[in-house]
């Protein structure tokens, strides 16, 4: 089973092991200021206290992730439909033109996803 040990003083995780069930009873510190968590599904960093498990760091912000997702969409916007030039343009069939005008729209409404910006359905590029 896993174990959390913790700090004796500040109660964060130090490291998370796995005992046997006898071994919870039998637990001896392998250095002093270490002691079993009362629960086991903490992570490294974690601080636990009377309330449960707290995580000091909750990850990147909706904000973030938002402004990470825009920068590349607009890299793709620019890797592969921006960069057509009119010559270029005028070369695709008219498949491949609907491709890359269908792929444009998906990339400029991936903020309008359900669950953006921590699920994004990214599409595939179009081959030309």
């Amino acid at each position: 089973m896993r174990a959390c040990i913790l700090n004796s003083q500040t109660k964060v995780v130090e490291n998370v092991i796995n005992l046997r069930p006898e071994d919870f009873t039998n637990f001896f510190p392998y250095k002093e200021g270490i002691e079993l968590a009362p629960q086991h599904d903490g992570e490294i960093g974690w601080t636990w206290t009377e309330n449960g498990w707290y995580n000091p760091d909750p990850g990147p912000s909706e904000e973030y992730l938002a402004d990470c997702a825009r920068h590349r969409r607009n890299k793709y916007l620019g890797m592969y439909v921006d960069s057509v030039n009119i010559i270029r343009w005028e070369g695709l069939t008219q498949q491949q033109k609907d491709d890359l005008i269908s792929y444009r729209q998906l990339l400029l409404d991936i903020p309008q996803q359900p669950g953006f910006p921590i699920t994004i359905n990214w599409p595939d590029p179009p081959q030309i």
